[in-house]
């Protein structure tokens, strides 16, 4: 979904505030994944990223991966954009506490 969506940054300039030349730039320095193996690569490297991932309610999928890799760590973030219905783990979520 994510993937699918940057290209509606191109197919809709006039919806936002990006001429094409910068909305181009700005996606094009994201490194799109789209299989399980690719995925879980990303928590290999150490150097800092932002993930965007489509989470549904943290029930399933490769985003499991990502809170497993990122969630325990305090120095990141983990923002879950989207609504979490009662009885799904996105509702369960809940930060650590900082020190």
């Amino acid at each position: 979904m994510a993937i699918n969506a940057t290209g509606l940054m191109d197919e809709h300039l006039k919806d936002h505030r990006l001429d094409l030349e910068t909305c181009k730039a700005v996606c094009g320095i994201a490194r799109y994944t789209d299989d399980v193996e690719a995925s879980k690569a990303i928590s290999t490297s150490p150097i800092p990223k932002i993930v965007i991932s489509a989470s549904g309610m943290a029930t399933g999928g490769r985003v499991l991966h990502h809170l497993k890799a990122f969630a325990p760590d305090a120095r990141n973030t983990i923002l879950l954009a989207g609504f979490q219905a009662a009885g799904t783990r996105g509702a369960r979520f809940r930060p650590a506490p900082r020190s």
